[in-house]
């Protein structure tokens, strides 16, 4: 690892050591993500949005967003051991998706605090783990309802109803393998959801 890389990572931390002990322990702390290709584009602040009548999920583009979020990007999250000790590790029931907003948005409804430290900058390579394919849809989408089942079973339909019309526009915009993810997720959570209420 280059010092430049190691002289980064010193400073995020310094940075987000001191806003961390500027508030209170019960807070979960986000950073400014940029594109790894192109550093100088914003790519989210810190976290983003639930959407509980869809299961999807935006992110926060803009700072005065930031009061509404719901969750703070697992890839750039920073909050005490403590609070791991409280509310435990990320569910592993999602494997891909969702974890880190399950787990943030149970800290939130529990009273922490979910905050940005704008000192402190992450550079992201974007969905270079798993793109934008079948995989990501399904997951995306499985976990999404998921989560609405934990949190707002009375969504459940309505986010269904919505999951229809995601898989209609990927296949009228000419993506038939990311519409047949929205598809299998969506039918893999009803399976789940009925053999659960058994």
């Amino acid at each position: 690892m280059s010092g430049a890389i190691l002289h980064a990572i010193f400073d995020l931390a310094a940075w987000l050591a001191a806003f961390a002990a500027s508030n209170p322990p019960a807070s979960v702390i986000g950073t400014v993500i940029k594109y790894y290709d192109a550093p100088s584009r914003i790519h989210l602040y810190a976290g983003g949005k639930i959407n509980f009548n869809s299961g999807t999920i935006s992110m926060i583009k803009r700072k005065e967003d930031v009061a509404q979020m719901d969750y703070v990007s697992g890839g750039s999250l920073f909050t005490h051991a403590g609070n791991f000790n409280a509310m435990g590790l990320l569910p592993e029931d999602y494997f891909l998706y969702w974890e880190e907003a399950d787990w943030c948005y149970h800290a939130k409804i529990n009273g922490c605090q979910l905050s940005l430290c704008e000192t402190a900058v992450c550079y992201d390579k974007v969905s270079t783990s798993i793109g934008k394919s079948f995989w990501a849809d399904y997951y995306y989408t499985r976990n999404g309802l998921l989560f609405l089942s934990k949190y707002k079973k009375e969504k459940i339909r309505l986010a269904l109803f919505c999951t229809i019309l995601r898989f209609l526009k990927k296949m009228a915009s000419g993506q038939p393998l990311r519409a047949k993810g929205v598809y299998k997720g969506a039918l893999s959570f009803v399976n789940l959801n009925r053999h659960e209420t058994k």
